[in-house]
This record gives C-alpha cells, structure tokens and sequence, in this order.
C-alpha cells in the first residue's frame, strides 16, 4: 500500500508559515479598506456605521488581548506573534455581519470566536471549526431578528436583471448583505491571488468554485430557472467570500487526501441545497461549518490514506454527480 502524504498550502518550517498568515492578514486588511471607502460611496449613513463595526472590531480584540496579557503575565511580544491571527478573525467578523448590525453583535462574535478557539484547543488539540465561521452562525440564528438586510440585495436576489448598474454591481457599489461580500470583481482577484500564492489550498478552493458552477449551469439548462437568478443565488454573497478566506484556509479545513476531495463537493451540495430550498441567505457558512465538523469526523475513523481510498472518494463524488444528473433531468 502506498501512502499519501497531504499536500499541505503552508510549509512546515515557522518562518514560511508565519509569512503566509501575514499575507493572509493584509489582504483581510485591504478588503476591510474597500469595504469602508464603497461604504463611503454610498453615503455618510452607512459610511459612519462600517467605521464604527470595523475600529469596534480592531479595538475590542487588541483590547482582549492586552488584558489576557496582563492577567497571565506574559512575556511582551511583538505584534505579529501576538495581535495578527486575533485581528484578522475580528475583522472578518466585522466583514460577516450585516452593515447596520447592532454594535454588540460585533462584541458577542469576538466572545465567541476566542471561546470556540479556547474550546476546541482545550478538548481537540486543534481547531475543528473555523470559529469564525461558527460564532456567525450562532449569531445568524439566535439574533437574525436583530441583523437587517437591504432592500437594494433582496432585489438583485429577486430580480433577472441588473437593478443596480452593471459597474456598481460587478464592483460592490450598492449596499448589499455585508461590508465584505459585494466587490465580486475584487474578491475573485483575490481569490486568484490566494490560491496561486498557495496561502490558501488550491485544490480545494477550485473544486468548491467548480461544483457551484456546474450545479448552477446544470440547474438552468434542465430547470425554468433563469441562469441569472442562480447565479446571484448561489455565487454572491456569502459564497464568494466564504470561497476566498474560508473554504480552503487550513485553521480547519481537512487533513487527509480522501476528506480533501470529499470536503469541497459536500460544502458546494449543502450550499446549493440550503440556498435553494430553504432561501437562505447565509447558506454557504452554515455548509462550511457541517462539512468541516463531518469531515473532521470521518478523520478520526481513518487509519492511513493511500491512493486507492483518494480514488475511491473521488468516483464516489463522480457517482453522486450522475445520480443528481439523473434526478434533475427525470423529475
């Protein structure tokens, strides 16, 4: 039996590591940037509300951060080792909740994302969820009546055509579900950028993208669905961002070869699956967070990947894309 050695997007060695989170940070930094100057394109109203979730974001955790210091009574250390990873899961909180959330939402998903990271350390040894991820959704389900979403993204999610302009919707001036999931056109660069800078993992970026693409083309050539509607239904929003610092950025993304082709097909199913049946509008966080939990527990059953157990998952991807296929085509 030959084994299968996991082809890692961050190299082993510290330094190498280190310097993929840094770019990983700056880019969490610059989309944070566009965000804030189309929120000003917009108006003062939204403008004012970005700069309040943002700087409450990057206040609260340094915040945190210097009081667990202090309390603990730990060495000084630099801002790279200490404030960088924390910063970035603030800002992208910031990026997941709604414009005009309320304030304290953004406080309970820091909790929460230091909680979930304490937690999984504490009783796993490492991160089975993206905790992110995690905190959002909890706040998706417990407070949604607390997080408002515009009437310029129910629109264009209703519409077959474009409401907003052509320029403003491909480069996010309009307001939409979050400060961070509008710049399609920048966030897709971005994207690019990640996966061939290997900071985030090719392989399963792409496939994630591929499966949603296919399903989307699938569904309006054998469907009354306009390939519009799909398109803005199944790739906008949260999908495009969750694609791009997400779906394949090793906090918990799988370990093995075998989860590594199953993990992107699940997440692109439950995706469309959540999206079209129950019109929701989150529907690719709450797939990242079940796919990363399953994933994780079929890990813990396996003994040692080989070549056989890869190409196993992946005819088993292929036959549950015929049987799909089939259904949709018959009934």
């Amino acid at each position: 039996m030959i084994s299968v050695v996991r082809e890692s997007p961050m190299v082993s060695t510290a330094e190498n590591t280190l310097k993929r989170w840094i770019s990983y940070h700056i880019a969490v930094v610059f989309v944070s940037l566009v965000a804030l100057i189309l929120q000003a394109v917009l108006g003062w109203a939204q403008l004012l509300f970005a700069i309040a979730q943002v700087l409450l974001a990057v206040g609260f955790t340094a915040a945190w951060e210097v009081a667990r210091k202090w309390l603990r009574k730990e060495p000084s250390s630099g801002y790279l080792e200490r404030y960088m990873q924390p910063l970035t899961a603030g800002l992208l909180a910031a990026l997941l909740l709604p414009a005009r959330a309320p304030l304290t939402m953004i406080v309970l998903a820091i909790v929460g994302i230091r909680f979930f990271t304490w937690l999984f350390n504490k009783m796993f040894k490492k991160v089975i969820i993206h905790p992110v991820l995690l905190s959002i959704v909890l706040i998706q389900l417990f407070f949604r009546e607390w997080l408002p979403l515009s009437e310029t993204m129910a629109n264009i999610f209703q519409e077959s055509s474009l409401s907003v302009g052509r320029f403003r919707f491909w480069f996010g001036f309009y307001e939409g579900l979050t400060l961070g999931t509008t710049a399609f056109i920048l966030l897709g660069l971005l994207w690019i950028y990640l996966s061939v800078t290997r900071i985030i993992h090719f392989r399963m970026s792409v496939w994630y993208a591929f499966h949603l693409i296919l399903l989307v083309l699938v569904l309006a050539v054998f469907t009354d669905q306009t390939l519009w509607l799909l398109f803005t239904r199944l790739l906008l929003g949260y999908s495009v961002f969750a694609l791009v610092f997400f779906v394949a950025e090793p906090t918990a993304t799988p370990e093995t070869p075998e989860m590594m082709a199953f993990y992107p097909f699940l997440a692109a199913m439950l995706t469309a699956w959540l999206r079209l049946r129950f019109d929701l509008l989150e529907a690719a966080l709450y797939a990242l967070v079940f796919a990363q939990f399953v994933t994780w527990v079929f890990e813990q059953f396996q003994q040692r990947s080989t070549r056989r157990r890869v190409r196993g998952v992946q005819v088993l991807v292929g036959i549950i894309w015929i049987i799909l296929l089939f259904n949709i085509w018959f009934f």
